[in-house]
C-alpha cells in the first residue's frame, strides 16, 4: 500500500479488472519414431568422469521442428524403405503437406552407435604454395616449431606411407609470410622441388615428436552412419605476429607494438635471433605490455605469435562445411582461454560434431605445448573411422515407450510429456498396444493432449472384424482411431504409410481455418495418390460406431477424412472436436487464471474471475465454438456463495463453476422428402 508523506500529486497504476485469457495451441505435435540421424534422449558421447573443468551440455531432445525442409536438416531424408527404418520423416513430411505449422520429434533407435575418430599429437604444417625448382623460399601455413640452426630443420614427410621425402637445412625464417628459407648448399634441385607438391607431402619440425591416437577424441554429433561420411582436419591458424619495441633480457614483462591480439591465457611464441620459445600470456599490461609465463630475452624486431588452430568438420554426405578459427588448446580453467578453446567452441556450435579434449576422461596432460597440439593426420582430412556408426535395428515398442528417469533422464515417449506446447502425440506406423496405449496414458495424466492411432497396416484377412479386434482394445476420450494406411507414390516406388501424420496436419489446419471446435473430418486428405485399402459405406456402419474413423476416396471428392470419433463409450464425449475443445478450454482457462492464486479470496476476486472467464467463453460463443442463440443459452459462470461454503473459504478453496454448451458435428444430415400433387398444396 503506498505511503502519502508529504503534500503532493501522486500517480498509480490500477490493475485492470479484466485479465484477458489467451487461448493455447492446439495444434503442436509431438511425433516419435526412428530417424537416419538427429537427437536422442539418452545419447551421452562422452567418456566420464570428467576433469580439468571440461563440462557440456547435451543437445535437447525433443526437439522443435517448424518446417519439413528443418526436419530433414536435423534428421535426414526419409527412408527408401519405411518398412524397415521407419515412418517418422513420410509422416513429419505428410503433417507438413497438410497444413501443420509446428512439431517436435523425439528420436529413438535400437542399437544405433555414432562413428568417432581420435586425432594425433604434434606439429603438421602445410605447404601453401608449390616450390619452383631453385627457390630457396618455402611457404607453410605456420612457423612453429621452427628454429635456425639445427641440422636437419625441416623435414617433408610423404602422404602416402609417412616416410621422409627430404629433409632440409635452413638459415633464415620470416614470420610475417610464414616462409622458410633453406640453406644455399640445400637449395632445391627440379626433383625435389616437383616432389614438395602441397597435396602429396607435409611439413614437420626436424626431430619434434608427434603422438599418433593421443589427441582429442571427435564423435559424430548423433548415432546413425551418415557419421561415416564425416571428415575432421586440424590446422595451425597463428595470428599476424606483433613486434617487440623495447629490449628485455631475462624478463617476464614484453613490450610489443600491440596488443589486441593478445588474451590471458594465449599460447605464444616468441621468436628472436637465438631461440623460439613457446609460452603463455599470464597479464596484459599498461602500456602495451605482457606479462609471460617464463623470462625471454628480446630484442626490437623480434616477434611475438598467438598460436592457434583451425578445425574444419565436413559432411561430404550432405556437403555441409563447418570451419572454427582462432582456437586454443590450453588449460580451460585459464582466464580467456575457456570461450576459445576448441572444446567449448565446437561443442557449443557444431551441428556436426562432439569433441572431447584427452585430459577430460580420456587420460594425458592439460598444459599446453608444442608437442600436446591437437593435429590430424598429414594435417589434412581425416576420416571418422576409428569406430563406425551405425542406424542399428527399427526400434521397438520397448524404445518407443521409453523410461521415465526423471528431469533429464526420460527416452522415448516419456521424454514428450517435457514440452507443455504438445496437444497431440503420434507414433507413426506403430500399431503395438503398448505404443498405443503409453500413448492414451500419456494424453489421460497430463489431460491437455490428445492421441492420434494407426490402425493396422494389413488387418487378419483384411476383414473388417478384424479392425474391431484391434480397436476394441481401448476405450479413451483422448485418442482416436484411423484406418486404412496411405499411398503415396514417387516416381516408380510407391510407399504404403500410416494415416496419423497426415490426418494430424488435418487437425492442425481445420484448427487454424475453423477452430478446434470443428470436426477434423471431410477434409482433404493432402499428399497422398490413394489408399491401401478401399472400404465401403457397408463397411463403415460397422466401423463408424465402435469409434474407428475411416479414410475414403469419394469421386470427384477426393481423398477424404470420413469419420470423427473417439475411442471413448461415454457418449458426451465422442466426438473428436469435443473432447478437443474441451483440452483447449481446460488448457486455456488454466493458464489464462494463474493470477488468482494467492489473491485474496473473496468478493472482489471471484467478480474478477468472472468477468476474465465470461470475456474468454464469449470470444468462442462468437467464434461458433458454442451452441445458443444468446451468450446466456452457451455459457455459464459462477464464483460466489454459491459454489463455496465457509470451510472452502477457510482452507482457501476458490471454486468457479463453469457450464459450456460445445457444438456437436452434423454427423448425420436428414434431408425429409414429402411428395405434392402440385395441386392444393401452395
Amino acid at each position: 500500500m503506498p505511503e502519502y508523506l508529504a503534500p503532493g500529486v501522486f500517480i498509480e497504476e490500477v490493475p485492470p479488472r479484466l485479465r484477458a485469457i489467451e487461448g493455447v495451441s492446439t495444434s503442436t505435435v509431438g511425433f516419435i519414431g526412428a530417424a537416419s540421424r538427429g537427437p536422442r534422449a539418452g545419447f551421452d558421447p562422452f567418456t566420464r568422469p570428467f576433469a580439468g573443468g571440461f563440462s557440456v551440455t547435451l543437445d535437447p531432445t525433443p526437439v522443435f521442428v517448424s518446417s519439413y525442409a528443418e526436419y530433414t536438416r536435423l534428421f535426414g531424408q526419409p527412408p527408401a524403405n519405411p518398412d524397415t527404418d521407419g515412418f517418422l520423416g513420410h509422416a513429419v513430411q505428410g503433417f507438413f503437406a497438410n497444413g501443420g505449422k509446428r512439431c517436435f520429434v523425439c528420436r529413438v533407435t535400437s542399437g544405433a552407435t555414432a562413428a568417432r575418430v581420435r586425432v594425433d599429437h604434434g606439429i603438421r604444417l602445410r605447404l601453401t604454395a608449390q616450390p619452383r625448382a631453385g627457390d630457396r623460399w618455402i611457404f607453410l601455413n605456420s612457423l612453429r616449431g621452427l628454429g635456425v640452426g639445427a641440422n636437419p630443420d625441416i623435414q617433408f614427410r610423404r602422404v602416402t606411407d609417412d616416410s621422409v621425402a627430404h629433409a632440409l637445412d635452413l638459415d633464415s625464417v620470416d614470420a610475417n609470410r610464414a616462409a622458410v628459407r633453406v640453406t644455399a648448399a640445400g637449395g632445391l634441385t627440379a626433383i625435389e622441388a616437383a616432389d614438395l607438391d602441397p597435396t602429396l607431402v607435409y611439413a614437420t619440425p626436424a626431430g619434434a615428436a608427434t603422438t599418433a591416437d593421443a589427441g582429442p577424441r571427435f564423435v559424430a554429433r548423433t548415432e546413425g552412419d551418415w557419421g561415416n561420411r564425416l571428415y575432421v582436419k586440424i590446422a595451425a591458424g597463428d595470428r599476424p605476429p606483433v613486434g617487440v619495441t623495447a629490449p628485455a633480457a631475462a624478463s617476464q614483462i614484453v613490450q610489443v607494438s600491440s596488443t589486441g591480439g593478445l588474451y590471458v591465457g594465449a599460447i605464444v611464441e616468441v621468436r628472436t635471433a637465438a631461440a623460439v620459445s613457446v609460452l603463455t600470456v599470464d597479464e596484459i599490461l599498461p602500456g602495451r605490455q605482457v606479462r609471460l609465463s617464463a623470462a625471454v630475452t628480446v630484442a626490437p624486431n623480434d616477434t611475438v605469435q598467438v598460436l592457434e588452430l583451425e578445425v574444419e568438420l565436413q559432411d561430404r554426405d550432405s556437403g555441409a562445411t563447418e570451419t572454427f578459427r582462432g582456437l586454443s588448446w590450453n588449460d580451460l580453467n585459464q582466464p580467456g582461454v575457456r570461450s576459445r578453446h576448441y572444446a567449448t567452441v565446437i561443442n557449443a556450435q557444431s551441428r556436426l560434431a562432439w569433441v572431447q579434449p584427452p585430459w577430460a576422461g580420456l587420460g594425458g596432460g592439460e598444459t599446453a605445448t608444442l608437442a600436446n597440439m591437437p593435429a590430424t593426420t598429414h594435417g589434412a582430412y581425416q576420416a571418422f573411422d576409428d569406430a563406425a556408426g551405425s542406424n542399428g535395428a527399427l526400434p521397438g515398442a520397448v524404445d518407443v515407450v521409453g523410461v521415465d528417469g526423471g528431469p533429464g533422464a526420460r527416452t522415448g515417449l516419456a521424454s514428450l510429456q517435457d514440452e507443455d506446447e504438445i496437444s497431440i502425440v503420434a507414433a507413426p506406423g506403430y500399431t503395438d498396444a503398448g505404443v498405443q496405449t503409453g500413448i492414451i496414458a500419456q494424453c489421460e495424466r497430463l489431460r491437455y493432449r490428445f492421441g492420434v492411432l494407426d490402425g493396422e497396416r494389413d488387418p487378419a484377412g483384411g476383414a473388417v472384424t478384424s479392425i474391431i479386434a484391434h480397436r476394441n482394445v481401448y476405450d479413451s476420450s483422448y485418442a482416436a482411431y484411423y484406418t486404412p494406411w496411405l499411398e503415396l507414390k514417387v516416381g516408380d516406388t510407391l510407399y504404403t504409410l500410416p494415416p496419423s501424420g497426415h490426418v494430424a496436419g488435418v487437425y492442425a489446419r481445420t484448427d487454424r481455418e475453423r477452430g478446434v471446435w470443428k470436426a477434423p473430418a471431410n477434409e482433404v486428405v493432402q499428399a497422398i495418390t490413394g489408399l491401401h485399402v478401399d472400404i465401403t459405406t457397408p463397411e463403415q456402419e460397422l466401423l463408424n460406431p465402435r469409434g474407428i474413423d475411416v479414410i475414403r476416396r469419394f469421386e470427384g471428392r477426393g481423398i477424404r477424412v470420413w469419420g470423427g470419433r473417439t475411442l471413448s463409450s461415454d457418449p458426451s464425449v465422442k466426438y473428436v472436436n469435443v473432447r478437443r475443445f474441451l483440452i483447449f478450454l481446460e488448457a486455456s482457462l488454466d493458464r489464462g487464471t494463474q493470477w488468482v492464486v494467492f489473491e485474496p479470496n473473496d468478493f472482489r476476486t471471484w467478480g474478477r474471475v468472472v468477468s476474465s472467464v465470461s470475456a474468454f467463453l464469449h470470444t468462442q460463443w462468437r467464434d461458433g465454438g458454442l451452441f445458443g442463440r444468446r451468450p446466456e443459452d452457451a455459457y455459464f459462470v459462477r464464483c460466489d456463495e454459491s459454489t463455496m461454503t465457509a470451510d472452502d473459504v477457510q482452507n482457501g478453496r476458490l471454486i468457479c463453476d463453469v457450464g459450456v454448451a460445445i457444438n456437436r458435428p452434423a454427423e448425420f444430415v436428414i434431408f425429409r422428402i414429402e411428395q405434392i400433387t402440385g395441386f392444393g398444396n401452395q
